[in-house]
Formats: C-alpha cells, structure tokens, sequence
C-alpha cells in the first residue's frame, strides 16, 4: 500500500501566496484551485490535502494576511522614544510599509473582493490593538482630546487607510518622495485634530 505524500510548509506557503493573487485580483469566484496548484507547481491534490477546499483555502489566506498585518503592527517601534505622537507616526509608517510591500495580503484584507471570517477583526490581539494602545496613552497624557479611545483610534486608521489605498490606486505614478512627504504629512494633520 502506498503512503500518502506529505506536503511541507513551503509548499503550503506557496499555495497561500497564488491563491492571494487571485484573490486579489478577482475575489472569490475568480480563484480557480487548478489554476493555484499549477502556480505552485503541485496538483489540485495538494490543495485539498492541505486545505481541505476552496472554503478552507480562502481562510487560510485571510488567516495568514491578518496575521502578517498584525505582526507588522505589533513589530513597530513603539514606546522607544519617549514621544507618543513620535510613536503614533511610526505606526503609521509601518502601516504603509506593511501595505506597499504586500499589496496583494493588502487587498486580500482591505479590499472589497474577500470577506474575513467572521470574528476575524474582534481579537484582542489583531493588528489594532497597538493602534488603539497608543490613542489611548495619548488621550491619559492630556496630549489628545478626552474622547472615546475607540472613536479616535478608528479616526486615524481611515485616515492613514484612506491615503494607502489612495496610493495604491492612483498615486503609483507620483514620486516616492513626493508621497512620502503626502503621507507624514497626512499624518501630522490626523495627529492635530485630535490633540488638546
């Protein structure tokens, strides 16, 4: 009797990386196993003893973005400084780092063609917290208005999210430096309107 072939993690890795692709570019109903496998250079048999399904195949992309979002988030230099605000921008920065890197995890999770699984943004260690962690500081300090931390917070993330998404849309073509300077300055003018 013969045994059954064992997939290894790169392989599995591989499979996660072509079907964001597709994802990507054309949701759900564009991600076609075959079409994954044979970017990965295996078979559709790969796929399902991995994954199990198309079903499974998706939340494991989603599960594996939100993951490397998160990670990027937790990675930033905060608390290094001494300086909140100085924290918060690098926060921002590796936000966009994050995104421009990853483009298609980016998509797979900010963009409108992959639904998360449910309770995929509710834990308490998803790639909010630091965000949220920083406002919250910054608003004890008397540095930023007593307001709700939560409302301050999902304040920043649209307007930090709002001009990543810009940038990958429509501003490709401008110079980095010119979107550099867009983007801390996006993020100066965020930061004002909630301090004190």
């Amino acid at each position: 009797m013969a045994r059954p072939k064992v997939y290894d993690d790169a392989l599995r890795a591989a499979l996660i990386s072509a079907a964001a692709d597709q994802l990507a570019e054309g949701g759900v109903g564009h991600l076609s196993l075959r079409a994954v496998a044979q970017a990965a250079g295996t078979s559709t048999n790969a796929v399902y003893s991995i994954f199990g399904g198309k079903p499974d195949l998706v939340e494991a992309v989603v599960a594996d973005a939100l993951a490397s979002f998160t990670a990027a988030q937790r990675a930033a230099p905060q608390h290094r400084t001494g300086d909140l605000e100085a924290d918060l921008a690098d926060l921002g920065r590796a936000y966009r780092r994050w995104a421009l890197e990853r483009p298609t995890l980016y998509a797979v999770i900010f963009g409108d063609r992959v639904a998360a699984p449910e309770g995929s943004h509710d834990s308490e260690d998803d790639g909010f917290q630091p965000l949220l962690g920083l406002v919250t500081k910054l608003i004890e300090a008397g540095i930023f208005r007593d307001e709700e931390p939560r409302l301050v917070a999902l304040s920043i993330w649209a307007g930090v999210h709002g001009l990543v998404s810009l940038e990958h849309v429509a501003l490709g073509d401008q110079p980095a430096e010119l979107r550099d300077a867009a983007y801390d300055a996006h993020l100066a003018a965020l930061f004002r309107g909630w301090r004190r």
